[in-house]
């Protein structure tokens, strides 16, 4: 168990206890921080404080807990690929099998732990922040992609950013760009996809169609075909359910390789990719296009040449 103690400042003063251990421990979720309070942890010239309590310059908090066991969402100094960024925003280019937030099992090795890093070069840990201290950047993530799904993936910097990308994302404005192996033989041809899915608790999978589900719309896009054993395609996402691009890829009976949940072959990886990323700016009226870099591994999968149209 570890105290930390610090005086409050003028700028502080008049700050409720939580807003102030809030800003001092960054890392602490506002749940976490308010539990700890609620059970004693704050504490002013040796009696307890409440999460309400207002604070006065000068005041020497004390508060105690144990950084090694407490759940906290650390930056994690690892290179993450940016494939565009500014003030506002930044893409990024998501491994496979890497997970975009902690969960209640996995706290270290995901996106959002190289990226407090990335944003915050000086947020090496939990301990106290000192006065006068840089605000602390989060990664809000506009959309999502599944841990086993990789590319281009989008986050705001501030609140305002990510408040205007999220209005343009529910009315449209969006257009992502996939590009998936999957088994089988698909005609040369447009598909559009309008499977509702839904959430099933029989059996996994437990997102898959059903008349009952919610309103889902895909746009598949057959490229190339290697006999009747693969088909790449190009994959568009009108609508953002879990899962929607793997269930719909099958419903047309070519799941995507390395999908074996949903009948696919078994492969290295799963072979479904964010390739290519439009959308608004958040302050302006530009149209932001990026792409990600084709994977090795799907050219690796694909036993004939690259396709040249495919490069970024």
């Amino acid at each position: 168990m570890t105290e930390y103690r610090f005086e409050v400042s003028a700028e502080e003063a008049g700050s409720r206890v939580d807003a102030c251990l809030a800003r001092r421990l960054p890392l602490l979720s506002q749940t976490k921080l308010r539990g700890l309070i609620a059970t004693g942890a704050a504490s002013l010239a040796g009696n307890t404080l409440s999460i309400g309590q207002r604070l006065k310059a000068h005041d020497v908090v004390g508060f105690r807990f144990d950084p090694a066991r407490t759940p906290c969402c650390y930056p994690e100094a690892i290179p993450v690929e940016v494939l565009r960024e500014d003030p506002c925003f930044a893409v990024v280019n998501k491994p496979a099998g890497m997970l975009v937030h902690p969960t209640k099992g996995v706290k270290r090795g995901t996106l959002t732990n190289r990226l407090l890093a990335f944003l915050n070069p000086r947020l090496t840990s939990v301990e106290v922040r000192p006065e006068g201290g840089e605000p602390t950047l989060w990664p809000r993530f506009v959309h999502r992609l599944d841990r086993e799904t990789s590319g281009a993936i989008l986050l705001a910097k501030d609140s305002g950013s990510a408040a205007s990308l999220g209005r343009a994302l529910a009315s449209g404005q969006f257009t992502k760009s996939y590009l998936a192996i999957v088994c089988g033989h698909l005609p040369l041809e447009r598909y559009e996809v309008r499977e509702p899915i839904q959430r099933y608790d029989d059996a996994p999978p437990h997102w898959r169609t059903g008349e009952d589900g919610q309103e889902a719309f895909s746009i598949v896009e057959p490229l190339r075909s290697l006999g009747k054993r693969l088909t790449l395609c190009r994959l568009q996402p009108v609508t953002g359910r879990t899962n929607q691009l793997r269930i719909h890829c099958s419903h047309l009976g070519a799941p995507i390789l390395g999908d074996v949940l949903y009948g696919g072959e078994a492969a290295a990886r799963l072979m479904l990719h964010a390739g290519s990323l439009e959308f608004p700016h958040p302050v302006g009226e530009e149209r932001v296009s990026v792409s990600a870099p084709v994977p090795q591994a799907f050219r690796e999968a694909w036993p004939a040449d690259w396709p040249v149209l495919l490069e970024p």
